[in-house]
């Protein structure tokens, strides 16, 4: 990839002139200098990437420690039949430099952990919360580490034909205590309480099937390429928002779900988080669903 570097000069702005109009040339020049930490490549991480490198965002810190395989290629822009056994840092890279010679990419190929996510945190003006859904032990230290140095964080999930928006700031409500997570949950309790929390009002839950044995299965959950590719034009659009100041991003408690095949869209306040008593009627009834096989989840719950 330095060969293709030295090979090609990026022209800045005729290579993004086309986003002038819908923003300023002033605008451009704050995501050209903004530097953006995404933790975590595969589906929504890897096509964030992707998008903000051709907004013109021009410095990444990017973070994940697993490789590309064929259960990727139903909705991960860098997954194919080439790359399969490939680093997700490696490939996405190389698709990064394709687009824009110019990015600058520190990368981090062992993922988030206590030794580097205050450095991998600091350098960045945002970041973006990708890591895999049931890695909920990375996510607790990666949100903390923004928390502490005051870094705003951006959240999306794809959930059946939708996707789920959330964001943490110094301003918001932090993290942990939005999602009520308590020192002494463990894994599995951490999961019941974050997927109960980054979508209240369920817009999904109607047509979804998260049968238990399923889940046990295949040691994830089910997701679509087109929620992925909405979650992640949510997270830029409100990353653009964010960098430039054009308009202010709603953050926790405030929640958004866009559900393309209801054709409804909800964005709403959800006063005390997981604290509310409505949230913890609805973690009580999934323990009580879903832990008779608790041992299970604990076996791939990280």
């Amino acid at each position: 990839m330095e060969a293709l570097k030295l090979k090609y000069s990026l022209n800045y702005q005729q290579s993004f002139s086309r986003n002038i109009g819908v923003i300023t040339s002033d605008e451009q020049t704050k995501l050209k200098n903004a530097h953006i930490a995404i933790a975590g490549l595969g589906g929504i991480g890897g096509m964030t990437f992707l998008t903000l490198v051709r907004m013109g965002v021009e410095n990444f810190s990017i973070a994940d420690l697993d490789t590309f395989e064929i259960a990727n290629l139903n909705r991960q822009v860098g997954s194919n039949h080439a790359n399969f056994g490939r680093t997700k840092v490696d490939v996405m890279k190389e698709e990064a430099f394709k687009i824009n010679p110019d990015v600058k990419i520190k990368v981090f190929p062992i993922g988030i952990n206590e030794k580097n996510v205050d450095e991998f945190v600091c350098e960045s003006d945002l970041v973006i919360d990708a890591i895999e859904y049931f890695s909920i032990t990375a996510r607790e230290i990666l949100q903390l580490a923004a928390k502490k140095h005051k870094k705003p964080t951006l959240f999306s999930a794809p959930l059946g034909f939708s996707a789920t928006f959330l964001a943490f700031s110094k301003d918001s409500m932090p993290f942990d205590e939005y999602f009520n997570l308590k020192p002494n949950l463990d894994p599995a309790e951490k999961v019941i309480h974050f997927t109960v929390g980054i979508a209240p009002k369920g817009l999904h839950r109607s047509y979804m099937n998260f049968n238990k044995e399923q889940l046990i299965q295949i040691q994830t959950g089910p997701s679509l390429a087109l929620a992925v590719n909405l979650g992640s034009s949510l997270l830029c659009a409100e990353a653009l928002k964010f960098i430039t100041g054009k308009k202010s991003v709603k953050v926790a408690p405030y929640y958004t779900q866009l559900d393309l095949f209801q054709g409804k869209f909800v964005q709403k306040k959800m006063p005390w988080g997981n604290h509310n008593p409505l949230q913890k009627l609805k973690i009580y009834l999934a323990k009580k669903e879903y832990f008779t096989c608790k041992q299970d989840f604990l076996k791939f719950i990280k």
